[in-house]
């Protein structure tokens, strides 16, 4: 088995770097994924109503007209937005980080169709001022995305190379209070400017995109600047894959081949893709990993993943095979990343506390799905989840925390190995008890339940739900009921006590199981 495995920690969250450093095992160290951080957050304005989170296709809202600005040494430097409201004024124009405040532009004024020029409107701490314009008005203003990427924030913007990464909580801007259930259209103006951005948004029918609410209550991420664009259609599903930065950094075939092959890999428990669009961002960046980190976002409509790269082997180097794992993909090292994001999709966004459920299923996947598809032994498997395990229990050892205190806090207490592997864990048992068959019921049960953008919800409430629902499998309601068992069992003890064979995974024709 490689050595050269190791922990590769490059995800930016808040201004720190998370999940970073280096521990004993073949992959010590589990990025902490925007899926339940950033990307499951939710607006908690005080001006803000709840919002339903779906899309209806109704454009019934407001409507974003936006301009690309060129960067000093970015194919994008900025965006122009004007705003306008389809009836009455909201109180404030807002960004959904406070930190965006920081990059507008251009002084915001009050226009209409008879005066571009428009008067200045008032920027307080939380926004620009409206209340008091008059219906059907529009605001407009700038915002520097080549200054907010000065900060490597994945959570705001990221630059890569020429090109960068934003979210829409630096750059769309949005009336305050957002109603329920009310649906939007964005319009990006000017000649070829649709082939410089990628946004995760459904098109309209009319030349626009729908923006619905979960934009503004679950992460996601655009691409702004040139890119190579491919379709990846595999397992039911339409896939835009963008390839940003230097054509010759990146093996595009060698890419969609492991892009390919995460694919399937998560296509197994339903028999599909969990979704059926979406856009995933290949970004080179530097580094000797092949695969430096990954990250996906729900909101917008359209998941969107992003896999951030180093150095791509190119085809037929280190071709050995020799832990069992397929040659057509990238360098082995974090190759794991890509099947971890795309399985977030098979559940519902969970809150951020309950990241044992989701984290740990997606931990437990990375290493089982492979082997399920027949591109990994089972005896791998096996073998990188028993020291996936131990890796959990040091640094449960190492924190002190019970299994629930380190979920709840993992970005106060960097316990992310302690949550994810603990998670795993209880899916390894779980499996030892209901069997592979029992697990992949209640996965389809769960990711019937809601939308991949719908509202985070606690994880004891979506497990109630597969338990007491009438009309569910009755080997999911079995499954379910049997987690909300073990995870009352272990939450207050550092770690799940795994038996040897939950430990080393089932032996089924199937392959590992956990």
């Amino acid at each position: 088995m490689n050595a050269a495995r190791a922990a590769l920690g490059v995800l930016l969250v808040g201004a720190a770097v998370i999940g970073a450093g280096c521990a004993a095992g073949p992959r010590p160290a589990r990025p902490p994924s925007l899926s339940t951080s950033a990307a499951e957050r939710v607006v908690s304005s005080r001006d803000d109503k709840p919002v339903d989170g779906r899309v209806d296709g109704r454009v019934d809202g407001w409507v974003w007209r936006v301009r690309l600005r060129p960067g000093q040494s970015l194919d994008v430097g900025g965006v122009d937005l004007r705003l306008c409201f389809t009836g009455a004024a909201p109180r404030r124009v807002v960004p959904d980080s406070p930190l965006a405040l920081a990059f507008l532009s251009d002084g915001p004024r009050a226009t209409d169709a008879s005066d571009a020029r428009g008067r200045p409107l008032v920027v307080d701490d939380d926004g620009i001022v409206t209340a008091g314009l008059p219906p059907r008005s529009c605001v407009a203003f700038g915002v520097d995305l080549e200054a907010a990427a000065r900060l490597q924030r994945v959570d705001l913007a990221l630059r890569l190379q020429r090109a960068l990464l934003a979210s829409p909580d630096v750059w769309l801007w949005r009336p305050r209070p957002w109603p329920p259930g009310v649906t939007g259209s964005l319009v990006i103006e000017g000649d070829d400017a649709r082939a410089l951005v990628a946004l995760p948004f459904a098109d309209d029918g009319r030349g626009g995109l729908l923006v619905p609410p979960s934009t503004f209550t679950l992460q996601s991420y655009g691409l702004f600047g040139r890119r190579r664009e491919h379709v990846l259609e595999r397992a039911h599903a339409r896939l835009r894959v963008l390839v940003t930065g230097d054509p010759a950094a990146v093996d595009v075939p060698r890419l969609a081949a492991w892009l390919a092959t995460a694919v399937d890999d998560v296509a197994t428990p339903l028999g599909r893709f969990p979704a059926t669009d979406g856009l995933l961002v290949a970004a080179p960046l530097s580094g000797t990993p092949a695969v430096l980190g990954g990250f996906l976002g729900r909101g917008g409509g359209l998941p969107s993943v992003v896999v951030l790269l180093g150095r791509v082997a190119p085809a037929g180097e280190g071709g050995d095979d020799r832990d069992g794992e397929d040659d057509d993909a990238p360098d082995e090292d974090g190759r794991w990343v890509l099947t971890h994001e795309l399985s977030h999709t098979l559940l519902p966004p969970v809150v951020r506390g309950d990241a044992w459920l989701n984290e740990g299923l997606a931990t437990w996947h990375q290493e089982v799905l492979p082997a399920r598809s027949g591109r990994r032994r089972p005896d791998v498997a096996r073998a990188q989840l028993a020291l996936g395990f131990a890796t959990g229990a040091q640094r449960a050892r190492e924190d002190g925390l019970s299994l629930e205190r380190a979920c709840a806090g993992m970005d106060a207490h960097g316990a992310y190995q302690h949550c994810y592997w603990g998670g795993a864990a209880l899916f390894a048992l779980l499996a030892d008890e209901v069997g592979d068959d029992g697990v992949t019921a209640l996965v389809t049960a769960l990711h019937a339940l809601a939308p991949l953008d719908a509202p985070p919800r606690p994880a004891l409430a979506l497990l109630d739900d597969v338990a007491d629902g009438k009309d569910e499998p009755p080997a999911a309601a079995a499954a379910a009921r049997a987690l909300i068992a073990l995870w009352q069992r272990f939450r207050d003890r550092p770690f799940p006590e795994t038996p040897p064979r939950a430990a080393a995974g089932s032996s089924s024709s199937s392959g590992a199981s956990g």
